[in-house]
């Protein structure tokens, strides 16, 4: 899914397709991190782990490839995928990461997790900014 966001957004406009990438990379790395850590606590040793992670990336690689090459066939569909994956990933942040501040009940917890999501918006806007430019 991740590959299809991103071929997706660069058929929309080289600008979307950069600001789409760099948010995924900076969702995936954690994800990439805690899903090693949970390989190697299964058992799997530190080469398979890997393996296996790097299988999951190139299937994001396959599916913007394939993406990229088929969407310009359906065109007209590319801002409804849009939306749907950007629903997708509203509804992943929201599930994963709303109910743990909603645990939280220490301030400082709060606080980073406020900053570090005005962080983001922030980020985001500054590339729009300098992408547009």
């Amino acid at each position: 899914m991740d590959g299809l966001a991103i071929a997706a957004s660069f058929l929309i406009g080289a600008p979307l397709g950069i600001m789409t990438s760099l948010a995924i990379i900076f969702h995936e790395i954690p994800q990439e991190v805690g899903d090693f850590g949970v390989l190697l606590h299964s058992g799997y040793t530190r080469g398979r782990a890997l393996m296996m992670n790097g299988i999951s990336a190139i299937f994001a690689v396959l599916g913007g490839i394939t993406g990229f090459y088929f969407f310009e066939s359906f065109s007209g569909f590319l801002p409804y995928l849009l939306a749907v994956t950007a629903g997708g990933f509203l509804y992943l942040g929201a599930s994963d990461l709303l109910p743990q501040t909603h645990e939280s009940t220490k301030r400082a917890s709060i606080f980073k997790f406020t900053v570090s999501f005005l962080a983001g918006i922030l980020v985001l806007w500054l590339l729009g900014l300098v992408i547009k430019e």
